[in-house]
């Protein structure tokens, strides 16, 4: 994950998840990820998730 403010990610002032990228080409921009995504990352088809935390 990115957390560049290296705030809390816990507690009442945690930082939250606002953007996603997926194997560096797919950009989700949201706090949660929808259910079709989550279907794919649980059959493990992505080798890598990077999360955005503000």
């Amino acid at each position: 994950y990115h957390n560049a403010s290296r705030a809390d990610t816990f507690g009442q002032s945690a930082v939250k998840p606002v953007r996603y990228l997926l194997d560096g080409k797919r950009k989700i921009e949201a706090q949660c990820l929808d259910s079709e995504i989550a279907e794919v990352i649980r059959q493990r088809k992505y080798d890598r998730i990077d999360v955005w935390l503000e």
